[in-house]
């Protein structure tokens, strides 16, 4: 596994989707949406105004990139299609990095948008049906909740 990397400019979102090849031949093999907001046990909820974050494994049929983790913070889009395929596209406004996994032409089906996008790399354990994100601890993917 590598280290991870933020992307928070054009040129940087540009080397990563040339680094895995625009997604070409890669599947999403697990996704999840972690809202920060909660309702406690008397019904009262909190922090349903805020955004969520998510976390994606990407897994690739490449030899060189073999699978990627993708970690969104404060997600204000999430659509994905999986009946055809990827080819990466994206481009880092002012407010929000805006990833269009299906290519630009494609945004009305499949279009993620976040305020802040990191990548890592990943090795041969994300191959195959078993690995997945579901034993991760929360604070992994939200930071430490607050207490009220």
């Amino acid at each position: 596994m590598s280290a991870e990397i933020i992307i928070n400019s054009q040129t940087l979102l540009d080397g990563f989707i040339e680094r895995v090849y625009g997604l070409h031949d890669a599947l999403v093999h697990e996704a999840i949406l972690m809202h920060p907001g909660y309702v406690d046990e008397r019904g009262w909820m909190y922090g349903d105004a805020e955004l969520p974050n998510a976390r994606l494994i990407i897994q690739c049929q490449s030899s060189d990139v073999i699978g990627i983790e993708l970690s969104l913070f404060q997600v204000s889009t999430f659509n994905l299609r999986y009946d055809s395929e990827m080819r990466l596209d994206g481009e880092v406004l002012k407010d929000r990095i805006v990833l269009y996994p299906h290519g630009k032409s494609s945004a009305a089906y499949s279009l993620i948008q976040a305020k802040e996008i990191h990548y890592r790399m990943l090795g041969m354990e994300s191959r195959g049906p078993q690995f997945r994100l579901l034993g991760i601890a929360r604070e992994e993917i939200m930071g430490p909740v607050a207490q009220s």
